[in-house]
């Protein structure tokens, strides 16, 4: 996220953090396509934080969206 991280730095993190069992460096190739998703929607949502206001953000008047799109198939 930032500006001088590599271009997969994000789907690291997120493979380590959330994806991986066992905290392996190594992508699973099975799970590539929900890192990839799971990694478009962090980078939506902190654009989405971006344009909120500093009050609703220290006040807690915000709201992620649905992870899930109901238009794509899963």
């Amino acid at each position: 996220m930032l500006p001088e991280a590599k271009p997969d730095d994000l789907h690291n993190a997120i493979w380590k953090n959330v994806f991986s069992n066992n905290g392996s460096p190594t992508f699973d190739a099975a799970a590539l396509p929900a890192v990839l998703a799971f990694s478009r929607y962090v980078r939506r949502e902190c654009a989405c934080l971006s344009l909120t206001d500093k009050e609703s953000m220290f006040s807690g008047n915000f709201m992620f969206t649905n992870i899930y799109n109901p238009s794509t198939p899963g």
